[in-house]
């Protein structure tokens, strides 16, 4: 049986506000709470999150478009299509983006003070 409509939805509101939290460590904001022992544990755990929940929150998408009942095959075929491009664009885009950031000096590893 498929995941419950809203434990999906709520799973992917989850998912989110780690993500959102972990682009928060790149762009330097609330970098007063990640450098303590609470926000690198913080870190830890949406990094895991995110993880964790990628790859059940695709495979249950793929799940809701496969057995949509009253849409033509056609339709979910080309949706599913759609499901796969966005997702290797998604990964691909953010890579060349933060690859970019970190050789240009915007997104740095290490306190610039030092």
């Amino acid at each position: 049986a498929p995941c419950p409509r809203g434990l999906f939805e709520a799973l992917a509101v989850v998912q989110a506000v780690a993500a959102f939290l972990m682009i928060t460590t790149a762009t330097g904001l609330l970098r007063g709470f990640w450098m303590t022992d609470e926000g690198q544990y913080a870190f830890i755990a949406c990094y895991s999150l995110v993880g964790l929940l990628e790859g059940y929150l695709l495979t249950t998408s793929y799940r809701y478009v496969g057995d949509a009942e009253g849409i033509p095959a056609s339709v979910r075929q080309s949706t599913s299509s759609m499901l796969s491009w966005l997702n290797v664009m998604s990964v691909c885009v953010g890579g060349i983006v933060s690859g970019a950031l970190v050789n240009s000096g915007a997104v740095r590893c290490t306190d610039p003070t030092f």
